[in-house]
């Protein structure tokens, strides 16, 4: 413990050894109760927020670039449960939502307004802004007073916190410490509101790494939704679901909607989300292309590390072909038990892929090709 650096808000008075006991982010002690086998028929199911997609009571991070349309994502799905609507045709729990807005909290609200001139809404869904930041690490965080808020709201479902970097102050994403922190601060929410918490997040540098920080956050979430924007049309897709199905995808152009004049007369505008059919980059991809892609960059995600295939090319994030091998039969990208059918399965997708040019292999490695950087595209030698 004491090779550890303390984080820059523990005062020398308090040490760090108090900082990691100290109860402001734990969950309070319960007593260790064993279930027997024949007793959990019995035991209350899981319950959704959004079918399918999110589960009440859960955690999750929607993560992408700068102006990827993650805000406008997240947004759609919280009006949508705040007026108890269906959204992309699944069914949700209707409940009041509380969005926490600590970057450009006034576009949320004009976002908003947007949405209601959209739809032509006559009645608002429970929808509330918090336009501030609020802090989910450090010692003075503001953890059990959003807590009080979020009970004093009551039948509040979910929590949405835009964006983890403001939600740490000046915490480190990349420490464990603080991102340990910060996941207790979102359990204790949960455990003691019964609320979902969404956390918008951004990607690293390499976005085929998948969002930036401790790894620990994607260990601790049931959810995690990538969003992209290529050719003026967002993409969502789930990278992640401890219980339900991967690669759902959901795709969505913007549409200006006018809401209003500024003081020199002119129209104010913000946007909306509209459905679209499928996303162009994904238009050559088939189901079973798509899936064993999907498996890759959660492979990418879990295993990858960077490395200089051959001298000619740049360095590249990949795994082992047995690592991705591994993936691909764990996932039952076959659907035959038997095994050498099941290798065939394997081989063929990995080749489908190769021979499409979204990924490539050379030796013991695979990786997606890079659609910036064209001396990927060729399987080498």
């Amino acid at each position: 413990m004491s090779s550890l650096e303390p984080p820059p808000w523990v005062t020398e008075d308090q040490g760090f050894a108090d900082y990691l006991n100290q109860g402001t982010a734990q969950l309070p002690k319960k007593p260790i109760t064993l279930y027997p086998w024949p007793d959990l028929q019995a035991m209350e199911r899981r319950k959704y927020l959004i079918k399918g997609l999110l589960e009440q009571g859960g955690m999750s991070v929607v993560y992408g670039e700068s102006n990827s349309g993650k805000t406008f994502f997240a947004l759609d799905i919280a009006a949508h449960m705040s007026l108890g609507w269906s959204w992309q045709d699944r069914k949700t729990r209707k409940g009041k939502v509380i969005y926490i807005a600590a970057e450009s909290g006034l576009g949320i609200a004009e976002r908003l307004i947007a949405f209601r001139n959209h739809h032509k809404l006559e009645r608002y869904g429970e929808l509330y802004l918090a336009l501030r930041t609020i802090l989910l690490v450090g010692e003075n965080n503001d953890c059990d007073q959003l807590i009080e808020k979020i009970k004093e709201t009551e039948d509040v479902e979910l929590v949405v916190v835009d964006t983890l970097a403001r939600a740490m102050g000046g915490g480190n994403e990349n420490s464990s410490e603080d991102m340990g922190f910060f996941i207790r601060c979102c359990d204790k929410i949960r455990e003691e509101t019964g609320a979902h918490v969404m956390v918008i997040h951004h990607s690293g540098k390499d976005s085929s790494r998948g969002a930036r920080g401790h790894s620990s956050l994607r260990a601790a979430i049931d959810t995690e939704i990538e969003v992209s924007q290529d050719s003026g049309v967002i993409t969502a897709q789930v990278l992640k679901q401890r219980d339900g199905k991967l690669g759902d995808q959901f795709s969505f152009e913007l549409t200006p909607i006018e809401i209003g004049e500024d003081e020199d007369g002119e129209p104010i505008t913000s946007c909306v989300l509209s459905p679209c059919l499928i996303a162009p980059k994904e238009k050559k991809l088939s189901g079973q292309k798509r899936r064993a892609l999907d498996i890759l960059r959660n492979c990418i995600i879990d295993k990858g590390e960077k490395r200089q295939v051959r001298k000619e090319m740049p360095m590249v994030d990949c795994v082992t072909l047995s690592e991705y091998r591994d993936y691909l039969k764990r996932e039952k990208i076959s659907s035959s038990d038997k095994p050498d059918s099941e290798n065939k399965a394997i081989t063929r997708a990995i080749d489908q892929l190769n021979n499409a040019g979204i990924t490539c292999s050379y030796t013991d490695y695979i990786w997606i090709v890079d659609r910036k950087d064209k001396s990927g595209q060729t399987n080498p030698g």
